[in-house]
């Protein structure tokens, strides 16, 4: 997956804050034609981890990113989704 390790430094080193965008895989779908399932949350490798710490697939998503110092926006409307997205921060990868 893109994770722009180069200009997150840059960043950094320039005192602003890196956005990530799109970081549980919607753009694969809605943006690049992708057809199927995301490949964010349908990663075998991503789903072993969730396994391993009993959480989403996006908690573990967000997570990661929370810890790479990126500022993250999920967005969703619905309550429950909301509450396991503010529990990604609840546990360390």
């Amino acid at each position: 997956f893109h994770q722009d390790k180069e200009l997150r430094r840059r960043c950094k080193e320039e005192g602003i804050q890196y956005q990530a965008y799109s970081t549980l895989g919607t753009q694969w779908v809605h943006f690049r034609g992708y057809r199927g399932q995301n490949p964010v949350l349908t990663h075998p490798v991503l789903r072993k981890i969730a396994q391993f710490h009993d959480r989403s697939v996006a908690q573990v998503v967000l997570n990661w990113a929370q810890q790479q110092d990126v500022s993250v926006i999920p967005a969703s409307t619905d309550p429950q989704r909301q509450r396991s997205n503010l529990e990604s921060l609840n546990f360390t990868l």
